[in-house]
């Protein structure tokens, strides 16, 4: 039996080992945004445009955080924002072509700082990578 507060302490133990391994080289070729910011442009991306309030639970950000991290990817041209047509007071957000430009120049830069680092392992070590990554993003995604 697998006790609950070890997997609860690995987790958290992976979290200084992500920012150092994954986050720092990501930060180190130059990418010219948060990670919040990367993470909206993805979702628009893969979603098409989405409102202001699914955008802020799906990267757990309040109100105000969303509102800063939108109206800074408006300002570059990354993403426009507009009205919803059923409701007024709903604020829907959608990736520009400049925006798409962006994002894979983006995931481009984090390739090829990422990838060296995940090449040295094993194919038996990959395999094992993969399918626990995809195990945390199900589990926590909910």
């Amino acid at each position: 039996m697998v006790d609950t507060e070890l997997v609860v302490r690995e987790v958290l133990g992976l979290t200084p080992l992500i920012q150092r391994n994954v986050l720092r080289p990501m930060e180190r070729c130059g990418s010219r945004m948060g990670p919040n910011q990367l993470v909206i442009l993805r979702l628009l991306g893969e979603h098409g445009p989405l409102t202001m309030a699914q955008l802020g639970r799906a990267i757990s950000v309040c109100r105000q955080q969303m509102t800063g991290h939108i109206d800074e990817l408006l300002r570059k041209g990354l993403v426009t924002r507009s009205q919803g047509e059923k409701d007024r007071r709903t604020v829907l957000v959608a990736i520009t072509d400049r925006g798409r430009e962006t994002l894979e120049q983006q995931e481009q830069e984090a390739m090829r700082a990422l990838y060296p680092i995940f090449d040295g392992y094993s194919q038996t070590q990959k395999a094992g990578l993969l399918e626990t990554a995809r195990t945390m993003r199900e589990i926590m995604h909910g």
